[in-house]
C-alpha cells in the first residue's frame, strides 16, 4: 500500500511540491508540515522562460461571433476572422503583456500546403457536395498556433498486477494455473517538450496529430514573425494548462511502466503516487496551414504543420453518398450472387 496524506484544510490530498520542498494540497494550495513524512522526491529548480511585447509591437483583433483573438505586428491588418471568417474588430495594443518566447518559422509555402491540400480533397470522395475543390485555397491561411512547452520530471512509485498463465497435463485432467503477483516500481523520468495547446480552436488531440515539430530550428520570438502570418493569442489560465501537461506525464509513465514490464501475459496498474513537476516551460508559436469550412451545423478542419508537411485532419463525410455508395455495393453483390445461383443450375429468383 502506498503512503497518501490529507489536507487538513480541505480534505485533498497533499502531493510533494518541488519548488518549495513541502507537502502541498492539489485542491486549496494549502501547504503543511507532515511529521512522520520523509521527502520521498528529489527538489529541484524550474526555468520559466518569459517574454513581453514591447510597445507598439504588436495589437489584437478579437471576433465578436466566435471570441477568437489575433495577434498582429503593428503595421498588418486583418479584416476577416480565419476561423468563422467573420468580421473583426480592433482591440487593444499588447505592449506590456506576455509574447511568445519561441516561434517556429514556417518551412511549407502556401504554393505547397494549397497543393497538399487538393491531392487530400481528391481522396474524399464521401464529402459534401459543399465542400471546396482542391484548386480553392482562399480560405486556406497560414497561422501560429500557441502552446505551453513543458520540461517535465515525474517521480513516483507503482504498484502492478501481474498475471501469468500455465497449462497443467495430467494423465486425468488438464487445467490452466493462474498465478497473481504484485510488482514495485520506483521511477524517475523526464519528458521533455510536452506540448499542450493554448488555442480557443485547436484541441489538443488535433495538436497531438500535427506533432513532431522539430524545435532544433526553434527562434527566438519577434514580432518580425507575424509580418506575413499572424497568430492566434493564448487564452487558457497557465494552471489549467500545466495541469493537462501534467495528466499527459502521468499517462506516459503509465505506458513506460507497463511496456518494461515482460514474461507476463497481463498486466494492470492497481495503485500509482506519482509527483509531477516542471524543470522548464515556455510559450511557443508553431506554424499551422489551415482551413476552415462550415457546412450546415457541422465545422470541417485542414491543419497542416507547417513545418513538415504533416497533415491532421478529420475528413468531412455526406451521409447520403455513404448510403448511396453502400447499396450500390449491396446491389452488386446480390446481382453477383443471382448471376453465380443462375449459371448453378438454380432458380431465376
Amino acid at each position: 500500500m502506498l503512503d497518501s496524506y490529507k489536507c487538513s484544510n480541505c480534505g485533498g490530498y497533499l502531493t510533494f511540491d518541488a519548488s518549495s520542498g513541502k507537502l502541498r494540497c492539489l485542491s486549496c494550495k494549502q501547504e503543511e508540515v507532515v511529521e512522520d513524512y520523509e521527502a520521498e522526491f528529489e527538489g529541484y529548480s524550474c526555468q520559466d522562460e518569459v517574454n513581453f511585447y514591447q510597445d507598439g509591437e504588436a495589437r489584437q483583433y478579437l471576433c465578436r461571433q466566435c471570441g477568437s483573438a489575433i495577434v498582429t505586428d503593428n503595421r498588418s491588418a486583418i479584416s476577416n476572422c480565419p476561423f468563422c471568417r467573420n468580421q473583426m474588430t480592433l482591440g487593444e495594443r499588447l505592449s506590456g503583456e506576455e509574447a511568445p518566447a519561441q516561434v517556429i518559422p514556417f518551412k511549407i509555402s502556401e504554393k505547397e500546403a494549397a497543393k497538399a491540400f487538393k491531392k487530400w480533397r481528391q481522396k474524399l470522395p464521401f464529402s459534401p457536395h459543399d465542400f471546396p475543390k482542391g484548386q480553392e485555397t482562399e480560405k486556406l491561411i497560414g497561422i501560429y498556433f500557441p502552446v505551453m512547452c513543458y520540461d517535465l520530471r515525474a517521480q513516483g512509485e507503482i504498484m502492478v498486477d501481474a498475471l501469468r498463465r500455465k497449462r497443467i497435463s495430467t494423465p486425468e485432467d488438464e487445467r490452466e494455473e493462474i498465478s497473481h503477483y504484485d510488482l514495485y516500481r520506483k521511477n524517475d523520468l523526464s519528458f521533455p517538450q510536452v506540448l499542450v495547446s493554448n488555442s480557443a480552436n485547436v484541441s489538443d488531440s488535433l495538436l497531438e496529430k500535427l506533432c513532431p515539430y522539430d524545435f532544433r530550428q526553434a527562434q527566438s520570438f519577434s514580432s518580425v514573425h507575424l509580418s506575413r502570418c499572424f497568430s492566434e493569442k493564448n487564452v487558457k489560465p497557465t494552471g489549467e494548462v500545466f495541469v493537462t501537461a501534467q495528466k499527459k506525464a502521468a499517462r506516459y509513465v503509465d505506458e513506460y511502466i507497463l511496456d518494461s514490464i515482460h514474461d507476463y501475459e497481463e498486466t494492470a496498474i492497481d495503485e500509482k503516487k506519482y509527483e509531477i513537476g516542471k524543470s522548464a516551460s515556455r510559450y511557443v508559436l508553431l506554424p499551422v496551414w489551415l482551413m476552415m469550412h462550415h457546412g450546415g451545423d457541422e465545422e470541417y478542419i485542414f491543419a497542416m504543420n507547417g513545418q513538415t508537411g504533416n497533415i491532421a485532419s478529420d475528413p468531412p463525410k455526406s451521409w447520403v453518398k455513404i448510403g448511396t455508395g453502400v447499396g450500390l455495393i449491396s446491389l452488386a453483390a446480390f446481382l453477383l450472387f443471382r448471376i453465380i445461383t443462375l449459371l448453378l443450375g438454380g432458380p431465376l429468383l
